[in-house]
C-alpha cells in the first residue's frame, strides 16, 4: 500500500505576493550570439550542443547533458558576442532600450542590464558573480553583464505534485543523462512552489534564464513598470510552508539520490532505461550501471517503442499513487507493455494506463 510521506497541496496553501520570477516577456528574437558558437542555431538558444569549447571548460559542463554547477566556477564569466550590424557595430542600441534580460544563443549566464541590479540595491546578493559582455574584435557593451548564481534559489524551486502528472503522454519524463548520472526529470505540472522555511530571508538569485526575486526587489526597483523597465515580464512564484511533491530536501540532483530518498520513504522506483542508438556512445555513468544491473535491466530495447518507455513512468507513477498500484498489480514489463500498447492504439482514449 503507497503512502504518501508529503503533505497534500490542499492542505498547504499557497501565499502569492511574497516571491516573483523575471524574465523577458517579449518574442524570442535572439538579438545577441555569444561568438565561438558550435553547431546549428537552436530557435531558443538552449541547446547543450552549441556551447563552445572554452564554455565548457570554464563551466565544466558535462559533455552529454550540458548540465553544471555553479558553485564549480572559479570568478566571474567575460561573454564574448558577435557584433550585431553589418557595419561592425557592437550592438543595436534599440535592444538597450527594449530588452532588460536574455539568455543569448551559446551563452551559459543569464545577461541582464546593469541598471536593473543598480535599481535592486541591497536584494542584490553579494555572492553573485557579475561578468562583462564583449565585443568579438574589441569592444564592450557597458550597458550589460553576465550574472552566475553559485546559490541559486532556484535550484528549491518545487513542483507542486498532482495526480496528473503521468497522466497524458509526454506530460513527464523521467530520464538520466548517460554521461554523469544527474536526474533530468521533468514533472508534468506546470505548478511550482517555495518552501517558506528556505526561501525565509533570502535575497534574489539568478538562473540562466530568469531572475528569483522578493516583494522588496518588485517594489524597491519598480519592476511592474512597463515604461521603465520594457518587456519584462513578472509573475507570482507561490510559497507554502509544507512540502507538497514526493521529492527529498534538497531536491536531488543525481539519479542516486532521488534513488536513495525514495528508497528510504519505503518505495522502490524504476531505473530510468536509457535508449542506445547504434554507434552511440554509451556514457559513463550508464557503462558502469549496465556493469552493476545488467544490460536490460538499464536500456530501453527499442527506443522508439513508447509503450516500453511508457512502463518505467507506470512503475514510478505507482510508487506515489496507491491507485495506480493497484491497476498494474501482477502485470510483469512485458504484460504490462503490451496492455499500453493497446491503450495507444485507440487515439481516442488519452489514459495509457491499463486496467481502466
Amino acid at each position: 500500500m503507497v503512502k504518501r510521506w508529503w503533505t497534500p497541496s490542499s492542505k498547504s496553501p499557497a501565499r502569492l505576493g511574497e516571491w516573483f520570477y523575471l524574465m523577458d516577456g517579449g518574442p524570442s528574437t535572439n538579438d545577441l550570439v555569444a561568438s565561438g558558437v558550435l553547431g546549428p542555431l537552436d530557435p531558443i538558444g538552449m541547446s547543450p550542443t552549441l556551447l563552445s569549447e572554452d564554455i565548457e571548460a570554464f563551466t565544466g559542463a558535462c559533455i552529454a547533458c550540458g548540465c553544471w554547477d555553479p558553485k564549480g566556477v572559479a570568478g566571474p564569466y567575460d561573454l564574448e558576442v558577435n557584433p550585431q550590424t553589418l557595419k561592425g557595430n557592437p550592438i543595436d542600441r534599440r535592444v538597450l532600450r527594449y530588452k532588460t534580460m536574455e539568455r543569448p544563443i551559446g551563452s551559459p549566464t543569464l545577461v541582464a542590464k546593469r541598471s536593473l541590479l543598480e535599481a535592486m540595491g541591497p536584494d542584490v546578493p553579494d555572492r553573485w558573480l557579475i561578468g562583462r559582455v564583449r565585443v568579438q574584435g574589441g569592444g564592450e557593451i557597458d550597458e550589460l553583464c553576465t550574472i552566475i548564481d553559485p546559490e541559486s534559489l532556484w535550484k528549491r524551486l518545487r513542483p507542486v505534485f498532482t495526480q496528473g502528472w503521468f497522466k497524458y503522454i509526454g506530460s513527464a519524463t523521467y530520464e538520466a543523462c548517460r554521461e554523469c548520472g544527474r536526474l533530468l526529470d521533468r514533472p508534468g505540472s506546470q505548478a511550482w512552489y517555495l518552501r517558506a522555511q528556505e526561501a525565509a530571508g533570502e535575497k534574489a538569485s539568478a538562473d540562466v534564464a530568469m531572475l528569483l526575486v522578493p516583494l522588496s526587489a518588485v517594489e524597491r526597483a519598480e519592476l511592474r513598470d512597463r515604461k521603465r523597465w520594457p518587456r519584462l515580464d513578472s509573475r507570482d512564484i507561490p510559497v507554502r510552508d509544507a512540502i507538497v511533491d514526493p521529492y527529498g530536501t534538497p531536491l536531488p540532483v543525481w539519479w542516486e539520490e532521488f534513488d536513495h530518498h525514495q528508497r528510504s520513504c519505503g518505495v522502490s522506483p524504476p531505473f530510468p532505461k536509457i535508449p542506445i542508438e547504434p554507434d552511440e556512445p554509451v556514457g559513463s555513468w550508464l557503462e558502469a550501471q549496465i556493469e552493476e544491473r545488467g544490460y536490460q535491466a538499464c536500456v530501453l530495447l527499442d527506443g522508439e517503442d513508447l509503450a516500453e518507455r511508457c512502463v518505467v513512468y507506470a512503475h514510478l507513477w505507482a510508487c506515489w499513487d496507491a491507485k495506480v498500484a493497484r491497476r498494474i498489480e501482477g502485470l510483469n514489463d512485458a504484460k504490462l507493455a503490451d496492455a499500453i500498447r493497446v491503450k495507444l492504439r485507440d487515439r481516442s482514449r488519452k489514459d495509457w494506463l491499463p486496467g481502466s
